[in-house]
């Protein structure tokens, strides 16, 4: 699959992918995006760099899946858990914005990231039980 034909397939999900990578690299450049009292939540559970390390490698590793997918039959799952993860981290994000401050834009914005993630995880399942499918099929004939 070219890269044209996996954004035109997958363009949700390649999306997000580079969004949170590039999350990541923001959250790793040397100043503090996380200073304000609406990250205190966030900052407590983990520093800023490990929030941008998570990001970025839950990112790439997402990019990685989507670029051999459909070339391996494990693809589908490794794509399955780079959207939960996200799905999980930008959800994480979100209460931690909800419980601190909940009136802040953070809120809808890491909510909707969160249920992007989602919706690429179901399309990631229903890819994932395709491949299973061809695999046991190919392993019969």
């Amino acid at each position: 699959m070219t890269p044209r034909e996996l954004f035109e397939t997958r363009r949700l999900e390649v999306y997000l992918a580079g969004t949170t990578a590039a999350f990541g690299v923001w959250l790793l450049l040397p100043f503090e995006s996380m200073a304000s009292a609406a990250f205190e939540l966030i900052r407590h559970a983990a520093p800023e760099w490990m929030w941008g390390l998570v990001f970025m490698f839950n990112g790439l590793s997402h990019m990685l899946a989507l670029a051999i997918n459909g070339r391996r039959w494990w693809s589908p799952f490794m794509r399955w858990f780079a959207a939960l993860t996200s799905a999980l981290v930008y959800a994480g994000f979100c209460a931690g914005f909800v419980f601190q401050q909940w009136s802040t834009t953070a809120v809808p914005i890491y909510s909707s990231l969160s249920v992007g993630c989602f919706i690429c995880l179901w399309f990631a399942w229903r890819d994932a039980r395709l491949s299973l499918e061809v695999r046991r099929h190919a392993s019969n004939a």
